[in-house]
């Protein structure tokens, strides 16, 4: 394992990737991107994925019958024309897949149940998505990073690759991307959201493996949490960032979906400290070194 020789403590390892990536791979030091999908639409999701790369998804569905619906019986007396009772029948569905537990993702299974007449939605809403990707070229830029930041064993770096994304709140011009990509109807039961890039670990990280990669004077470091701080790094104060959100890795994660099903937003570091998306800035905000 690696001596960590040239990495003084792990709270070091953030500005040494970001040196590495800014230095030795062309990444403009003034702005990161942030990546998302641009659907919760399980069944639009698995037009491009094969069931083999799904490891994880979180997904509820929640329908109301409205020929089961009708009006309750209301309080007597004057509260009667103030509080208005509904009584309703509402089915909720939930899917929490793990692959350690439950084996291959069975969508096919999954498919039928949703095509069904007696089902009561035809789609489930992903809340949060694993996927797992095989890549040599990951695995060999981000060796070349890890030797440039100064990890003497970057052998451990190996396929596969896990991405995990997470359900937020559209912003801006993402909004545009949603609806390009949706079925109305589905945008109008959940809204307008996408699911964004939270983090990437490599096989022994997501094995949650004990093996040191250096020893620092804080003590060990392991895999998983070497990588939370070299890929998965985010500080909205502090200009460096983990690889994650690097334009490589962000492009590497849409080609099993496609270039139109994963999109990116800029953000840039201004000059009162704090990285904005662009629709956020004025051009007072942006640093010198941004526009140079």
């Amino acid at each position: 394992m690696g001596d960590g020789s040239s990495i003084p403590d792990v709270e070091d390892v953030p500005q040494a990737v970001f040196r590495a990536l800014v230095n030795e791979h062309s990444h403009n030091q003034n702005e990161k991107h942030v990546g998302y999908a641009v659907s919760q639409s399980l069944t639009e999701l698995m037009h491009y994925l094969e069931p083999s790369q799904v490891i994880g998804v979180k997904a509820h569905a929640k329908s109301r019958d409205d020929d089961e619906t009708f009006k309750g019986i209301s309080p007597e007396g004057a509260a009667a024309y103030c509080v208005d009772v509904t009584e309703c029948l509402t089915t909720e569905i939930k899917m929490n897949y793990d692959y350690e537990r439950y084996g291959r993702f069975p969508w096919s299974h999954i498919k039928d149940f949703l095509e069904m007449k007696t089902t009561p939605v035809d789609d489930l809403t992903v809340r949060s998505l694993t996927l797992r990707l095989e890549s040599n070229t990951i695995r060999d830029e981000l060796r070349k990073v890890l030797t440039d930041m100064g990890l003497s064993d970057t052998d451990y770096l190996r396929n596969p690759f896990f991405f995990t994304l997470e359900s937020r709140q559209a912003k801006d011009e993402e909004r545009d991307y949603v609806k390009k990509h949706n079925d109305e109807e589905f945008l109008k039961r959940v809204g307008y959201r996408v699911l964004e890039l939270q983090n990437m670990y490599s096989l022994r990280a997501q094995q949650g493996k004990k093996d040191p990669l250096a020893r620092t004077k804080s003590g060990d470091v392991y895999p998983r949490d070497f990588e939370d701080m070299a890929f998965n790094y985010n500080d909205k104060t502090t200009q460096n960032f983990g690889a994650l959100y690097s334009q490589f890795l962000i492009n590497k994660l849409k080609e099993p979906f496609s270039r139109n099903l994963v999109n990116k937003t800029r953000k840039i570091w201004t000059s009162d400290g704090q990285w904005k998306r662009e629709s956020e800035t004025d051009v007072d905000d942006i640093t010198e070194e941004a526009t140079s």
